[in-house]
């Protein structure tokens, strides 16, 4: 079985199902080099519980400029003798695990991980574009969040890059499975939100300027004297909180849009089975996560075309647009909510609406790695 060595940020609910498939199909060492992600605090202890694979912290190092500098790389491959390095984007670990093969003339093939759109590809500039640039080149091949990302790169990047599409996502099955554990909950919360005979939106997310809450809250605000019966439910919390408050008070939407705060793990999940449809309004957005669990629901999407994850979504699970173009978000809101079927009795589980199978995926990246 070949050795595996990964070098990644933290772990995240969203990269769980990745890294056990790896532990599963390699002799794999995990290290990470922060003990949370860092716009998240995540439940350590219950995503560690979802894991097959124990993980290290490097812990030497230091923080600067919001980037995680770790000393140490080079004895940790000597250490582990790798066949395979997986890091992540085009961060200092990487540019150390790159050099330190170029110089030493190490045998093993490095792979990165990058999650960025072809929004925030095309957006890069300076330094970083240079350096993503030069280690494209340079790596045994780049991981990407799509095909969409992965044909931008060989078009503006380079063509000759080994590249692999695996969207950020979870494995269907296990995901499923979560959100039939918390069905009884989600019947019981929809009827203390009285919510049987209405039409539910739900946005998920850090409640931070880009991920753009206020221009939904205006669309539906605008759309609202055409259904009547909609609600919006927002989840989330961060320094956006009280100016999105006040401006539901401003528009007289205390009835229509009801904040819950942050919630993750079970108390998110019920949500995914409350709500007819998510909206993810970001004007700029790596890839958004919260779109497959919500597809993983049955709940179906409105996406901004910005975001990585707007290629999950197809004419039968959902809807794109311009996350500038007000008009066109309240136009999309008020035509889907019509298509919603209200149902009062319990409730049972949606269809699974993501397009492929994550298990799918996975196949074809371990034969990827190891070829």
């Amino acid at each position: 079985m070949k050795k595996l060595l990964v070098f990644h940020p933290a772990l995240a609910p969203y990269r769980v199902d990745f890294l056990n498939a790896l532990n599963n199909a390699f002799d794999a060492t995990f290290y990470f080099s922060n003990d949370n992600v860092k716009d998240q605090k995540f439940d350590q202890q219950l995503l560690r519980s979802q894991c097959n694979f124990k993980f290290r912290l490097l812990e030497k190092g230091m923080e600067l400029n919001g980037r995680s500098f770790r000393k140490g790389v080079f004895k940790l491959l000597r250490k582990h003798q790798p066949d395979i390095v997986i890091c992540s984007e085009y961060s200092q670990i990487t540019l150390m695990v790159l050099v330190m093969k170029l110089l030493f003339k190490l045998k093993f093939k490095l792979y990165t991980i990058s999650d960025d759109s072809v929004d925030l590809s095309v957006k890069r500039k300076d330094a970083r574009k240079w350096i993503r640039n030069k280690v494209s080149y340079a790596v045994d091949g780049v991981i990407l969040p799509g095909e969409l990302v992965c044909n931008w790169y060989h078009r503006h990047v380079n063509s000759k890059t080994r590249l692999f599409s695996l969207p950020i996502v979870h494995e269907n099955n296990v995901f499923r499975a979560k959100l039939e554990h918390v069905l009884a909950d989600a019947t019981l919360k929809r009827s203390e939100f009285k919510l049987q005979d209405k039409r539910v939106f739900l946005f998920v997310g850090r409640l931070v300027k880009i991920k753009n809450a206020a221009f939904l809250i205006n669309a539906f605000c605008r759309g609202l004297s055409e259904m009547p019966n909609a609600v919006l439910i927002i989840i989330g919390d961060g320094p956006e909180k009280e100016n999105l408050h006040h401006l539901a008070k401003d528009l007289k939407l205390e009835s229509k849009c009801i904040f819950l705060g942050r919630l993750e793990g079970d108390a998110l999940h019920a949500w995914f089975q409350i709500a007819h449809y998510l909206v993810l309004p970001s004007y700029q957005e790596p890839y958004g996560a919260v779109v497959n669990e919500a597809l993983l629901a049955g709940c179906k999407v409105l996406c901004s075309k910005v975001a990585g994850a707007a290629e999950l979504i197809t004419p039968d699970n959902g809807a794109i647009f311009d996350p500038f173009n007000l008009d066109e978000l309240c136009n999309l809101i008020v035509s889907h909510s019509q298509t919603i079927t209200l149902n009062a009795q319990e409730m049972e589980m949606k269809s699974d609406l993501m397009p492929f199978q994550l298990s799918d995926k996975l196949i074809s990246l371990i034969s990827f790695l190891k070829n």
